[in-house]
């Protein structure tokens, strides 16, 4: 999930998230963290060879017992379809095939309780790829994280907004953002912003919002081709500028009447 460069800022302005310079805080690993790091990924590998040694090894043992079984079942039919009168020879006989395959099931339904409870990865060796770099023993970050907008901006690590169009954009988006809008990116209807009343995963959005500077002329084409979109999308759209001289953000909102 990649956050919007608004919400960057807003949420590092109240102090709701840190910033870390991960480029810096990868340094170079000495030659004793580099054989620690390849020892321990060759005990892995071991530990997880002798898991699918094990594996394999049930397996073929539980394969074996079914062939068995099968052969004592087969020998135990044809005795039983001869057709002559037993002799005690035979009754022995059965008798111990009986207890061979007795045996034999006792021996399976074993395998299976082992099978079910051993720890098995299925192959070896695996390669995690680990998504975070603490547990690297080079890795220090104490020095480079951040939790202000000024020490992120001295550090040229965040400099967003810096440019007049930016802050303008920025300043609106904070102010629709404390009226309690839910906030995400508009380029897919054509706006900047789509304003949802609350949760994005339960509401449909209202409005699609659109950043134009105070001063620029509209012409009626414009407004009408806001307002068909909106319309065409089953929402609101919605013109916000920044005053300067206010301070404070200006909004128009155009619908469609009549259309589609």
């Amino acid at each position: 999930m990649t956050l919007l460069n608004e919400e960057v800022t807003l949420l590092l302005s109240k102090g709701l998230i840190i910033l870390v310079d991960d480029k810096k805080s990868h340094r170079s690993p000495t030659n004793a963290q580099i054989k620690e790091f390849e020892q321990k990924s060759f005990q892995e590998e071991n530990k997880q060879l002798q898991e699918y040694i094990n594996f394999t090894e049930e397996k073929k043992l539980m394969i074996k017992n079914l062939r068995k079984n099968n052969t004592l079942n087969q020998d135990i039919k044809e005795k039983i379809n001869k057709v002559k009168k037993p002799n005690v020879n035979d009754l022995k006989e059965e008798n111990t095939l009986l207890q061979q395959k007795k045996e034999s099931q006792n021996l399976k339904s074993t395998s299976n309780s082992k099978n079910k409870t051993s720890k098995v990865n299925g192959f070896a060796p695996i390669i995690n790829i680990k998504t975070s770099s603490t547990s690297f023993t080079w890795y220090n970050n104490n020095e480079n994280w951040f939790d202000s907008i000024n020490t992120a901006k001295q550090n040229n690590l965040w400099i967003w907004p810096s440019t007049l169009k930016d802050i303008q954009k920025y300043k609106i988006y904070s102010d629709l953002w404390n009226k309690g809008y839910y906030i995400t990116s508009g380029i897919k209807f054509g706006g900047d912003y789509l304003l949802y009343p609350g949760d994005p995963l339960k509401y449909h959005s209202h409005f699609i919002a659109t950043i134009l500077d105070i001063n620029k002329i509209i012409s009626p084409m414009d407004i009408i081709t806001f307002g068909r979109l909106g319309t065409t999308v089953k929402k609101s759209y919605m013109l916000c500028s920044w005053n300067q001289q206010e301070d404070k953000a200006i909004y128009f909102c155009l619908e469609w009447s009549g259309y589609g």
